[in-house]
Formats: C-alpha cells, sequence, structure tokens
C-alpha cells in the first residue's frame, strides 16, 4: 500500500478515531486490513503484549477497575504469499 492509498482510505474515518496496530511478533506485511474495534485503553503493561485489549475480552477486563472503552481504528496486513 502506497501513502496515499493509505490517506484515501483514513478519509473516510474520523480524524479524532485512535488508531492501532497489532502487539509483537516479527516481520513486516502492506497493509490490507482496515478494521473497527472496540477496545480497552491501557490495559497491559508487560512489554511483549498491546498495551490495549479488545473491549469484549472479559477474561482480562473483569481485573481493570473502571475500564476506559474507545472505539479505534484498527491497520494490519496479511503476509499475500505465504504458503497455506
Amino acid at each position: 500500500m502506497t501513502t496515499q492509498q493509505l490517506i484515501e482510505k483514513l478519509q473516510k474515518y474520523p480524524p479524532e478515531m485512535r488508531v492501532i496496530i497489532s502487539g509483537y511478533e516479527d516481520g513486516y506485511n502492506d497493509i490490507s486490513i482496515f478494521e473497527e474495534k472496540e477496545i480497552a485503553i491501557d490495559v497491559l503493561t508487560e512489554w511483549y503484549y498491546g498495551q490495549h485489549i479488545s473491549a469484549d475480552d472479559e477474561y482480562r477486563l473483569e481485573k481493570v477497575e473502571k475500564p476506559v472503552i474507545e472505539k479505534a481504528l484498527l491497520l494490519d496486513g496479511k503476509n499475500l504469499i505465504a504458503n497455506k
């Protein structure tokens, strides 16, 4: 995906919407996924996890007092040349 294509896609979303990416792994892919998600903000502190979690992660959310839930835009991608 080029920066121009990214700009065109992002213009479809509110300018104040948070943009998120997946947590720790290896390698890189082109952006091919634009997915709106409800997330709980600043929940995980371990370096190997992303700091936010899905708002429907009941197991982890039950341990959080008054979680802040926010709509966010997940930018992600798949390995389109991977052997299946």
